[in-house]
């Protein structure tokens, strides 16, 4: 916890309370039955070791994790750096609290799983027989929803805080809820939480951590072709969004533009910055410069400005295509290229 204490500095009053209530309910149980942290107190242990991994991970590279927002104040970048910090500590803590319900108990008392503690039962303990439906895979789904109970009993002082963001509680029952399972979606607090607990896994066992190499991953996969890709299905499904010019098609930015990012981060499997598509489709052609605020006439006669990207029609979609299409055209006034 003295880890915790000092990586968190005075955010730590607001986690302490969540520390305490991990301690009283997981008291007894393991982390596994036999894979890693397989001894009575397991299961608090791993998931204070994940919690500070997971703040090492965060803090040796916050700008991947938490990228500034343009022109975003030094306040304001500071108070939701605070709250991720938080987010990923309390992440740790109870991403595998719902593997409780995995074992059964015997016991003579009153003992109710997430409520009570057997730290003050005697003669109880804990089987190595597994409940019938609750496996340590779906546990992730129990894990996200005994955060409501921890929160009524630990989480005064943190509910009347700064800290208390629903955006961020949205982020890290996701993360808890998806890590046992192969998928991944644009949520770093996910990112980091799948390295944090295979990194305390591997050490625990002694054998080394190995991760694929995420940024050759990315550098696999042809980003601009993938954008263009995505686009042209989504000219195909719907009008929104986009304009045909006859020498461009432009993306509505963010309308669009943000989905497509999205759809490449899913498919890469993990967060991809928007820039980096940018310049890959600056790089290959696919485009000649960055997002453009542009004055466009529409085919009903009204004029509106929007922030586009243009994309080369010839890179997007053969001309025989378009012709069989009937692509309707909006004219291109006026554009200027933001700073």
């Amino acid at each position: 916890m003295l880890q915790l204490k000092i990586k968190l500095g005075r955010l730590y009053e607001y986690l302490e309370p969540f520390i305490k209530q991990l301690e009283e309910i997981s008291y007894g149980y393991k982390a596994s039955k036999d894979h890693h942290h397989a001894k009575e107190d397991g299961l608090f242990q791993h998931s204070i070791d994940v919690a500070n991994k997971m703040l090492d991970i965060f803090l040796e590279n916050e700008e991947k994790y938490l990228p500034r927002f343009e022109n975003e104040k030094t306040g304001a970048y500071q108070t939701r750096k605070e709250k991720f910090l938080f987010h990923l500590a309390l992440t740790g803590l109870l991403h595998d609290i719902g593997k409780i319900a995995v074992y059964q108990v015997e016991t003579a008392y009153y003992y109710v799983p997430f409520i009570t503690s057997l730290k003050n039962l005697k003669d109880s303990y804990i089987t190595e027989r597994e409940n019938k439906g609750v496996n340590y895979i779906n546990s992730t789904h129990l894990s996200g929803m005994v955060f409501g109970i921890i929160l009524e009993r630990a989480g005064k002082k943190y509910y009347e805080s700064f800290l208390y963001d629903f955006q961020f509680i949205t982020m890290m029952l996701e993360a808890i809820h998806l890590e046992h399972y192969k998928i991944m979606v644009d949520n770093p607090i996910l990112h980091i939480l799948k390295k944090a607990d295979g990194m305390s896994v591997a050490e625990e066992r002694s054998e080394p951590f190995v991760q694929h190499d995420e940024e050759t991953k990315i550098k696999e996969i042809d980003l601009a072709k993938l954008y263009a890709k995505l686009f042209n299905q989504w000219t195909r499904v719907s009008t929104n969004y986009w304009f045909y010019t006859g020498e461009y098609f432009l993306v509505v930015n963010p309308a669009l533009h943000k989905k497509l990012i999205q759809q490449i981060s899913e498919h890469v499997g993990q967060p991809v910055h928007e820039d980096r598509v940018i310049d890959e489709l600056i790089e290959k052609g696919y485009t000649e410069e960055r997002i453009t605020q542009a004055q466009i006439r529409l085919p009903n006669g009204k004029v509106h400005n929007f922030s586009v990207i243009k994309l080369k029609v010839n890179s997007i979609m053969p001309q025989e295509e378009i012709e069989s299409r009937r692509l309707s055209k909006v004219e291109l006034l006026t554009e200027n290229r933001e700073a």
